[in-house]
């Protein structure tokens, strides 16, 4: 979309996911045995050609594609590939315009078709579903083309002013040629699904427009940058002291709002911004080159840390949205991919070989794949990534430039590949069909309830889920995996760390950002002689509502005890890690059934006594005839020692 790649949900919430498997200290070992399982495989070879081939597929229609080698734009040598379902092979092709075409410059999607660009040629063409072209256009060198990504007959057409930075655009608006009009800005996008685009003047001046002449539906001066998401905007600024300051804008509205931070927050830089399930998700960057994942909380546009990391993360986009409670996470190890897959929405996760490509679904994970460390085999399993093949494709250990699924309708995927010593291109089709033997019958599917958040239900419904039993080779043709879903009233949405606290282990605690200095506080008897740990919404027991109490609320409440809403907490050791739990009063709403895994400082011993001063964020460790005091907060793998207490024991 334009020039900001948007970034999904997933790959937000998965840098918490794949940074607790890594504290976790997870170790799974992927069953590899190699079989003689039917597949059939189909090459096709094309010589003469370099490996700077382009893929392209178009969003709407996944049967869309084409494959071409970047042409030179002085003697037009180029190739364009395309896959022929009557051949079942993919052959080369050459378009008959007004000018025979077999190079391209560029592909670009655009509602349901292709917009090829051929600048040796001077000419750009639209071509449909069935490779037929529609309307030829003159094209210039000297022009870069930005198309709307649902409306095929609304784009822009810009050259850049280098030395400045500032593009000059011609749009075009419901018709197939471009106005004489000129648009100045240093920054462009379409908003999906309506007719409506933003830009950055060459003054910094952020503006929504809707096509018509003169008509701004919004301005904002002084905004040096901006992030999209479908139809929201963050503004971005810089404050006196050069850190960021940031506001959301809703486009459908034209409402701009602030957002606020703990007050200790810099912010230093934003590499991801979303919207989803109503929160607001950014992935900030600090003063001090922490990356952290803040959440929006109960109150609207107020930030929460949630985790913060170090590792990078590697987004594939590979997993369709229909494919609902399945989503795939990749940890970058030194030159190879660690990738990680759930079935039930982030709540289990299972690791999968290392690989050097992106992993495959083929219906709804019926099949999953990747390509080996030895580009000669591909993994694959049937059985929910419970045990895996290894099948052997090649001998010559190939360079593999893409790896695709060929279609969503069948089990087929393609691989090109180059030898380095060769002149070819190897496009290889691998068809798995013939290891379904039937199609899936209503028995043959598992019926369970999506994990629940805590002790709440998920997004507001109780879901229950089907998948294929593992065991049983069959067909899964089902689009929709959802049996059921009833309403329900409480969620894990209503129970969270108000703002200016974070949460650690099972229970909230003040973030150090916040600037709030607490100490122990002993309670009366009134509230059962118990320690309240600030930070949770309360909630009203009868409907897992926010309390009237704390609706709206923006600042901490310096009121700890409060009556029946406390718990235990219980610390449970292993030899090497240290689990929290809380114990619940009878009746109370709050509260987790599971322990979690706490993150301490790295120098600490869990054989050794620690004592813990919550409110504060301390540890305290006897180890070695010294008593020493350490923040128990870990972040970005920063791990320090706030004081070592000098008197010895």
């Amino acid at each position: 979309m334009g020039i900001f790649s948007i970034y999904s949900f997933r790959v937000l919430w998965g840098a918490c996911l794949i940074s607790y498997f890594l504290n976790a200290g997870i170790k799974i070992q992927a069953n590899l045995t190699v079989t003689d399982e039917e597949i059939t495989v189909a090459n096709k070879v094309f010589k003469g050609e370099n490996d700077k081939l382009e893929f392209v597929r178009n969003q709407f229609i996944p049967d869309l594609i084409i494959f071409f080698n970047k042409e030179d734009q002085k003697t037009g040598k180029g190739a364009i590939y395309k896959y022929d379902r009557k051949k079942s092979s993919f052959i080369q092709v050459t378009f008959i315009a007004s000018k025979n075409v077999s190079s391209l410059e560029t592909v670009i999607p655009s509602g349901n078709k292709l917009f090829c660009i051929s600048l040796y040629h001077k000419i750009g063409f639209y071509i449909n579903q069935s490779f037929k072209i529609e309307h030829e256009e003159a094209v210039e060198s000297n022009y870069q083309y930005i198309l709307h990504p649902d409306y095929p007959n609304i784009g822009i057409r810009i050259h850049s002013r280098s030395n400045i930075g500032v593009y000059i655009g011609e749009s075009r608006w419901e018709e197939y040629r471009y106005r004489n009009d000129l648009l100045l800005f240093l920054k462009f996008d379409y908003v999906p699904k309506t007719k409506k685009y933003v830009y950055l003047s060459p003054v910094k001046e952020f503006i929504i427009h809707d096509g018509r002449p003169n008509m701004k539906l919004f301005s904002r001066y002084l905004v040096p940058d901006y992030m999209i998401v479908r139809d929201k905007v963050l503004l971005i600024e810089r404050n006196a002291d050069n850190y960021l300051t940031l506001s959301i804008l809703d486009i459908q509205t034209n409402k701009e709002s602030a957002t606020y931070f703990p007050s200790l927050l810099k912010i230093k830089k934003v590499k991801r911004f979303d919207h989803a399930f109503e929160n607001y998700y950014l992935e900030l960057v600090h003063h001090d080159l922490t990356t952290c994942l803040w959440t929006t909380t109960a109150t609207p546009y107020h930030f929460m840390r949630s985790v913060c990391y170090n590792i990078p993360l590697h987004d594939p986009q590979d997993v369709p949205d229909n494919f609902e409670a399945i989503d795939i996470q990749y940890q970058e190890l030194k030159d190879v991919l660690k990738p990680f897959i759930t079935f039930d929405s982030g709540y289990t996760w299972k690791a999968m070989p290392k690989t050097r490509s992106n992993v495959l679904l083929l219906n709804y994970a019926s099949i999953i794949l990747s390509v080996d460390l030895d580009t000669n085999f591909i993994n694959y399993s049937t059985d929910a990534a419970i045990t895996w093949t290894k099948y052997k494709l090649f001998t010559d250990r190939p360079k593999v430039l893409i790896f695709r699924k060929l279609s969503n309708s069948n089990q087929k995927v393609f691989m090109v590949t180059r030898v380095s010593s060769t002149k070819e291109l190897n496009f290889t089709i691998i068809d798995f069909s013939n290891i379904f033997k039937l199609d899936c019958q209503s028995f043959h599917y598992n019926e369970w309830r999506l994990p629940k958040s805590d002790r709440f239900c998920y997004r507001k419904n109780c879901v229950t889920m089907t998948s294929r039993k593992p065991e049983i080779k069959c067909l899964d043709k089902k689009q929709n995996h959802i049996k059921e879903k009833l309403a329900c009233n409480c969620t894990s949405d209503d129970f969270g760390c108000t703002f200016g606290y974070m949460p650690f282990a099972d229970i909230c605690v003040p973030d150090s950002l916040s600037d709030i200095d607490e100490w122990p506080h002993a309670c009366n008897s009134e509230s059962n002689d118990a320690v309240y740990y600030p930070g949770y919404v309360k909630l009203a027991q009868d409907t897992c509502r926010p309390h009237d109490l704390y609706r709206d609320i923006n600042k901490i409440s310096s009121n700890f005890c409060v009556r029946d809403e406390w718990t235990n907490i219980l610390v449970l050791y292993t030899s090497d890690r240290l689990y929290m739990l809380r114990i619940l009063i009878q009746d109370s709403d709050i509260g987790r059934n599971r322990p979690l895994q706490v993150d301490l400082h790295g120098k600490v011993n869990v054989s050794a006594p620690i004592a813990f001063d919550y409110p504060r964020q301390l540890l305290y460790s006897f180890q070695d005839g010294y008593i020493t005091k350490l923040s128990f907060l870990v972040h970005h793998n920063q791990r320090y020692i706030s004081r070592v207490m000098s008197s010895r024991t």
